[in-house]
């Protein structure tokens, strides 16, 4: 899946930087087509441990093997990309806290949908 290759290599990319807080995360992001997947997903995994209450775990990219954290957004992804929002809204219910819903949704369609614009 090429949103998860996209997570992978923020979250590859980010080890160093600093953690933020979601709506600090949505307000860095761009309107700019071509520059709004690797935002989005930057966004998403600079804020994702505040939503998950710990730091989640994303592999390298190319490796086959998922991890709980990957295979929840993943499963995430799919749902919002397929239009499914009972499953997605049960998705997201079942890990993230409901202050921080809107926000960790918003990230996730943005990421599907490569700008939310």
């Amino acid at each position: 899946m090429e949103s998860l290759t996209e997570v992978r290599l923020a979250a590859h990319g980010c080890r160093s930087a600093a953690r933020t807080d979601v709506i600090k995360a949505c307000a860095l992001l761009t309107t700019v087509k071509r520059e709004a997947r690797p935002a989005f997903a930057s966004a998403l995994v600079r804020c994702l441990h505040q939503s998950l209450g710990k730091t989640p775990v994303f592999y390298r990219p190319g490796v086959a093997e998922l991890s709980f954290d990957e295979s929840w957004l993943t499963s995430a992804l799919r749902a919002d990309q397929a239009g499914d929002q009972a499953s997605f809204a049960f998705l997201l219910r079942r890990r993230v806290p409901f202050e921080r819903r809107r926000a960790i949704g918003y990230l996730i369609h943005g990421l599907v949908d490569g700008c939310s614009f």
